[in-house]
């Protein structure tokens, strides 16, 4: 049997609230990356979405904090 997976690791790309981070410190924060993982990328950016995080058609991505959602809230 042939099982397809697909991880979305998500950094938000909000200059002002994240500028002085590097990525170094997005990684050791335990707030950055986030994952998500799905049998198809539709699901990994449906359960981003459900978590607060705001998905840009341009490759951008806002995380909760920085788009005022709550968690488990649809964006």
């Amino acid at each position: 049997m042939i099982v397809g997976c697909y991880t979305l690791d998500l950094y938000c790309d909000n200059k002002p609230a994240h500028q002085y981070l590097w990525i170094s410190d997005y990684m050791s924060d335990g707030k950055f990356p986030v994952q998500f993982i799905g049998e198809r990328g539709c699901d990994c950016r449906q359960q981003a979405r459900k978590a607060g995080w705001k998905l840009m058609r341009d490759g951008r991505a806002l995380c909760p904090r920085c788009t005022g959602a709550k968690a488990g809230r649809d964006v």
